[in-house]
């Protein structure tokens, strides 16, 4: 018997065994649960949260309006031009 025909034999036993079956889901689940759990609301990184998103669209607005004016500097020139020509 050659090398591979003793291969093909052991491959063929290896395919008649049947692995032992075991059941760890109860196990494994018993040690997950607690770190599931979400933790408790922090309330004052809530507030700060809150304040702060609320600060940053306070200045988010500032700066829409701030970039609308320097985007084009000569607007409020020409703008008394536009109003009398209509």
């Amino acid at each position: 018997m050659n090398r591979f025909e003793v291969f093909k034999s052991l491959a063929a036993a290896a395919l008649r065994d049947v692995p032992p079956t075991s059941d760890v889901t109860g196990r494994v689940m018993a040690q997950i649960s607690p770190a599931v759990r979400r933790p408790a609301l922090d309330v004052p990184l809530a507030v700060f949260s809150g304040v702060s998103v609320l600060a940053a669209s306070i200045a988010a607005i500032v700066a829409v309006q701030a970039w609308s004016v320097f985007s084009d500097p000569l607007a409020g020139l020409f703008q008394p031009l536009t109003l009398v020509m209509k």
